[in-house]
């Protein structure tokens, strides 16, 4: 699971709360980064889109090609064994959809991440597009309904002022005085009922206001994340640089990263054969925000396709690696499979298949 997931959808549903005008449902929940890099979450709105672009200030504590980062990191966090060795390798990628995982997997500074991460998820683009036009449609029916509720309102004034000449017409001055008395109920009846439509189209108009920011919001991160050729990838000691977007699998959930001129402390990809069910494993990200994290599991099962484990994957750990005991990596975390009232299983693509899918950049 990746934060792009999350904010694809969410801007769906925050245009369908909006628009429906819903209330009790919570305040929204918006996330920014500060100075320093870290997120935060609040309930008043900012341009978050904006906010969320990742600003690199710190890039001149790096060499401008990228340097030595495996000294630099090694002399920074001495590794103490081979988990914490392999957590070096590790960073967060960054893009106007969100955060998820990467690492290196070679010296020369070649990262493995999912493509989702850096490219907007075909799936996602059609289910939201499909909410989205569900809401335009909702909207349209809703405005069809104002205009007829105001043309019911016109009549109705319309028959009340001729109610009301007709009652200058009596003679019986008793007749008159209860005509007078039903004519006045009905006017602030109806005036009632003129400003609660009134104040539930300016309701609507806010929700609708909402929506539309939304699609433009969602269609900009869409147009901007889809035509990158780069994006910040952040290391563990917090400091960002720009990495080129190599190549993105056109079957799998894989993407090819390159910081350039960079030298990299990097993970070695674990045999294949030595992968056995109930093998500890470790899954190494950045989920929900925090970087540099690292949860425990064992190997549940595995097939062609995915390795399965209770190691703890949450959105944004996404493209980090699964690795072994040894610090070895045998998989690129991938996606979580839910159940009704359990956690579920997280799934890694092998990655003796990243390794094939990118062979032209990554042999040995």
């Amino acid at each position: 699971m990746s934060r792009s997931s999350q904010v694809l959808l969410s801007l769906a549903a925050v245009a369908v709360f909006s628009v429906a005008g819903a209330k009790g449902s919570g305040a929204e929940i918006y996330k920014y980064k500060d100075k320093d890099g870290n997120w935060f979450f609040t309930d008043s709105p900012r341009n978050e889109l904006k906010d969320t672009e990742v600003k690199t200030d710190n890039m001149a504590q790096l060499l401008p090609s990228g340097g030595d980062l495996k000294r630099l990191l090694n002399e920074e966090y001495p590794p103490g064994n081979e988990i914490e060795r392999a957590a070096l390798s590790a960073v967060t990628i960054e893009t106007p959809l969100g955060t998820g995982s990467g690492f290196f997997i070679t010296e020369d500074c070649y990262l493995l991440t999912n493509r989702h991460v850096v490219r907007a998820d075909e799936q996602e683009k059609s289910t939201v597009s499909v909410q989205i036009a569900q809401v335009d449609t909702a909207v349209q029916n809703r405005l069809s309904a104002f205009i007829n509720e105001e043309e019911r309102i016109k009549k109705l004034r319309a028959l009340l002022e001729d109610y009301r000449s007709r009652i200058e017409t009596l003679t019986d001055r008793s007749a008159r005085e209860g005509a007078l008395f039903e004519y006045q109920r009905k006017r602030v009846s109806l005036d009632a009922y003129e400003r609660a439509l009134a104040d539930k189209k300016r309701q609507f108009e806010e929700g609708r206001r909402k929506f539309d920011d939304a699609k433009y919001s969602y269609d900009d991160v869409v147009r901007r994340t889809d035509s990158a050729t780069e994006c910040v990838v952040k290391l563990k000691d917090k400091k960002t640089i720009q990495a080129r977007v190599v190549k993105v699998s056109a079957d799998l959930d894989l993407a090819l990263l390159k910081v350039d001129q960079c030298r990299a402390p990097y993970l070695v990809p674990a045999e294949q054969s030595s992968i056995r069910q109930g093998a500890p494993v470790y899954a190494i990200g950045s989920p929900i925000g925090i970087t540099d994290t690292v949860s425990a599991g064992i190997v549940s099962g595995y097939d062609p396709t995915y390795i399965r484990t209770d190691a703890k994957i949450y959105p944004g750990n996404s493209g980090g690696p699964l690795v072994d005991q040894q610090g070895k990596v045998i998989g690129i975390n991938t996606l979580k499979e839910y159940t009704r009232n359990y956690e579920g299983l997280g799934c890694a693509i092998p990655i003796t298949r990243a390794l094939q899918e990118f062979m032209t950049y990554l042999r040995p």
